[in-house]
């Protein structure tokens, strides 16, 4: 177990970062922020909000929790046949 002490020490880095920040004169950069759809597009390099049948931009409207596996097919099974959006 690694214990720091002084400047290192977590408490005293949260109190004295902003001091160094402003005395260095250096901006402070914020992580970037991935989200599901920018991990989805990484991964499989595909557009999930993009429609398959025409190509059009989908919007996200929520996720359905709940369901066994068999129900969700029902629910999904006319989609997948439909052959035009709308």
């Amino acid at each position: 177990m690694v214990r720091y002490y002084g400047f290192l020490s977590p408490v005293k880095r949260r109190l004295l970062e902003d001091v160094v920040y402003v005395i260095t004169e250096t901006v402070r950069k914020t992580a970037m922020q991935i989200r599901w759809r920018g991990m989805y597009q990484r991964l499989l390099k595909v557009d999930p909000l993009k429609c398959i049948l025409c190509g059009c931009q989908m919007r996200f409207t929520g996720l359905k929790r709940g369901y066994r596996l068999t129900e969700l097919v029902l629910m999904h099974e006319p989609l997948a046949q439909q052959r035009v959006c709308g």
